[in-house]
């Protein structure tokens, strides 16, 4: 069973500034023959993000989230922050950072499922994971005719991950998968 519950509200401060604070719930509950126990799992989140035009061509977006988990320790605050250049009417520069916090689900901590192709068995000592994540991209469009854009976009991105959530091996049983906590991980890569 999942409850979740979500609110925002829009502030206008002025022409170059909003404002969207908000607070979100998330409670997670398994119940069955192939859970283990009666898990229940929380989070509670207040947060607020804005928007920011100091130009016409620049458009900021920082955003902190406050968390508290029922079970894991989340940072006290969560950033992030995106950028908008347009550097002319067909070309524009995005740029990105955010700091990520993902607790287990309880399928990955508490479900076992096994039949006849498969043993993957959940892991309660999973840690939560948390992420640093940049992204950019340049974008060009340009009309040629009414019904027609010519777009390119060159992208890329850079994540680094602490016990990042994934499927192992069991090391006393090679047949069984369960679920791990990679210690650090790396994704790059080029759009």
């Amino acid at each position: 069973n999942t409850g979740i519950f979500r609110t925002t509200v829009q502030y206008k401060l002025s022409d170059k500034v909003s404002l969207q604070p908000g607070i979100d719930t998330n409670r997670d509950e398994a119940t069955g023959q192939r859970i283990l126990g009666n898990p229940v799992i929380m989070d509670y989140a207040f947060f607020v993000s804005s928007e920011i035009k100091p130009t016409s061509t620049i458009n900021i977006r920082p955003g902190l989230r406050f968390i508290k988990n029922s079970k894991y320790d989340a940072p006290p605050v969560i950033p992030s922050l995106n950028g908008r250049w347009a550097i002319t009417d067909d070309l524009n520069l995005r740029v990105g950072y955010a700091y990520g916090f993902r607790s287990p689900a309880l399928r990955e901590l508490y479900f076992n499922f096994i039949d006849a192709n498969h043993s993957i068995i959940g892991n309660p000592n999973l840690k939560a994971e948390t992420s640093n994540s940049v992204n950019a991209s340049l974008n060009w469009s340009a009309v040629k005719k009414r019904d027609f854009t010519y777009t390119a976009v060159l992208g890329g991105f850079y994540n680094k991950f602490k016990n990042l959530i994934d499927y192992g091996f069991d090391a006393n049983n090679p047949t069984v998968t369960t679920l791990i906590n990679v210690t650090e991980h790396k994704t790059t890569g080029v759009t």
